[in-house]
Order: C-alpha cells, then sequence, then structure tokens
C-alpha cells in the first residue's frame, strides 16, 4: 500500500491559507466591533438630541405659564369666569416628534437641522398625508408618498434619495415607539405611525398650532 505524504510546499500553503482565514476573521471582529460602537454612539447622539428638545419645549412652556398666571393676577378677563368659555384641553406631548411641533418657529429654526425641518413640516399634516389602515388603526405612509410630499414642499419640487431616506430616519427616531419603519416583501418601505400619536398631533393642531402652513392640500389622496 502506498501512502501519500505530503510535500513541504503543500504544508506551507496549508498554513497560509489557515492564517489567512484567521487574519480575516480577525479583520471581521473589529469591523463587528466598530459598527456597534458607531451604532451605540449613534443612538447615544438621537436620545441626546431628544433630550434636549424635550427641555427647550418645557422651558418655554414654564415662561408661557408664568406669563399667563400673570396676565391673570393684573386683572385679565379670566378673573370673571362666567363670562369665559372654556377651551379644549391640549394633549400633553408624549414624544419628541410632538415636541419639535411645539417649538417656536425660530426657535426651530436655529435649533434644527435642514432635514429635522423636513421632518417636522410632515409630522404637521401627517393625518393628512398617511393613509389610514382601518384592520390595524394606524397610519401608514410609503417612501413614495414620502417623496412627493418633500417634493411638493421643496422651492425647486425636488425630493433627493438622501433626503428622503434622513427624514424617514429622524421621523421614526423623533416618534419614539410610537413610528416604526417597515418594509414588505415586495420592497415597499413605510413608516407606520400610531392613531393615537396621530390624533394627539391633530388635536394639538386644532388647537392652534401651525396647520395650514405646509401646503399639504396638494398632495391629498
Amino acid at each position: 500500500m502506498t501512502v501519500a505524504v505530503a510535500s513541504d510546499a503543500d504544508h506551507d500553503d496549508l498554513v497560509a491559507a489557515v492564517n489567512r482565514l484567521a487574519e480575516e476573521v480577525e479583520q471581521l471582529r473589529e469591523e463587528n466591533k466598530q459598527l456597534r460602537e458607531e451604532l451605540a454612539e449613534a443612538k447615544d447622539h438621537a436620545a441626546a438630541e431628544r433630550a434636549e428638545l424635550a427641555g427647550r419645549v418645557a422651558d418655554l412652556e414654564d415662561a408661557d405659564d408664568d406669563a399667563e398666571t400673570e396676565a391673570v393676577e393684573a386683572g385679565s378677563p379670566d378673573a370673571n369666569p362666567g363670562e369665559q368659555t372654556a377651551e379644549p384641553a391640549v394633549p400633553d406631548a408624549e414624544t419628541a416628534l410632538e415636541d419639535t411641533l411645539r417649538l417656536p418657529e425660530g426657535v426651530a429654526d436655529d435649533s434644527l437641522s435642514a432635514n429635522q425641518s423636513r421632518a417636522r413640516s410632515v409630522a404637521r399634516d401627517i393625518g393628512d398625508y398617511a393613509e389610514y389602515n382601518h384592520e390595524f388603526n394606524n397610519y401608514s405612509l410609503t417612501a413614495k408618498r414620502l417623496r412627493i410630499v418633500l417634493q411638493a414642499q421643496s422651492t425647486d419640487g425636488k425630493a433627493h434619495h438622501e433626503t428622503v431616506k434622513r427624514v424617514r430616519e429622524f421621523l421614526a427616531q423623533l416618534g419614539e415607539s410610537e413610528v416604526t419603519m417597515t418594509e414588505d416583501r415586495g420592497g415597499t418601505k413605510r413608516l407606520v405611525f400610531a392613531e393615537s400619536l396621530v390624533d394627539r398631533i391633530e388635536a394639538y393642531q386644532a388647537h392652534g398650532g401651525v396647520r395650514g402652513e405646509t401646503g399639504g392640500a396638494g398632495v391629498k389622496t
């Protein structure tokens, strides 16, 4: 019986191949570690942005409450409640997305990036732009529909792919647990808004928000 004996060259090739695989595995581990760190950093940054926006809104609301209290104490018509009509209650903001809607325009202009401002503008009339799903009691906004909205709101009638992507991401981040990004089997990307979130946004807008400034009527179905 003849026994095949591996040559020194075969042995060297095997060792070299094993070493290359080891290097590739180590490289993949490093890349995976780096991606995890970048993801964690991105999440921290988004959380910090939400906290900062929420803090600014809280400060502004406190200032408004103080001003209203001083007006009543100075002898405003509120001193005679029998002649006043009670205003409907404004729902409390429960997400950072709602906080951005309640920012005064000047503060929003100074605080938000261009794509954050676009997300804010879309959120204002999300009940008009998104399609209501009666089966799941939520609102659905496809990426294609979002692009049409952004094109209608832009000065040049354009909405680049990266712009649509960033606006989707900001809506999902600021909407927290009440806005999710999905993609169906056909490849259709959409944002899904909880009905409760849309109801609060519309109630706030009806109470005196900024409804009507975004030109949403041009893209209604």
